[in-house]
């Protein structure tokens, strides 16, 4: 589980569940814990346009998550308005930076491609 920002770069990562949904790892690290409590020191909303509201920082994330307050994720069904459709896809393309770092993370440390076949005191090493 990863938080990365608009470019590409990892803010907080939490490693070592398996097995479950992102949304049920995300809801069991420290950092969703300070999400809702109000404790991220997340910047103050701000107006994108000079007659615009003020939007809040939020983060993005995909069907696995729940709705909230700072966490957005895609609309979803079949019969979707042609503005859910936009939002989605919108929704898509900020998602992308997070599948670049990644794939940033994974060219870099290639073993990461693959299950590491050790211990977990030499994984944790490595």
């Amino acid at each position: 589980m990863a938080i990365v920002n608009a470019e590409s770069e990892f803010l907080m990562i939490d490693v070592g569940a398996n097995g479950i949904s992102d949304g049920g790892v995300f809801n069991n690290t420290k950092f969703y814990e300070k999400l809702l409590n109000k404790e991220l020191n997340m910047p103050e909303p701000e107006s994108v346009h000079p007659k615009g509201h003020e939007l809040p920082y939020i983060l993005i994330g995909d069907d696995a998550f729940a709705l909230g307050e700072n966490l957005l994720k895609p609309f979803s069904g079949n019969n979707m308005t042609q503005e859910q459709e936009l939002f989605n896809k919108k929704l898509s393309s900020a998602r992308v930076k997070v599948e670049k770092a990644f794939g940033i993370l994974a060219a870099r440390f290639r073993i990461l491609l693959t299950t590491i076949v050790l211990c977990p005191e030499k994984a944790t090493t490595i």
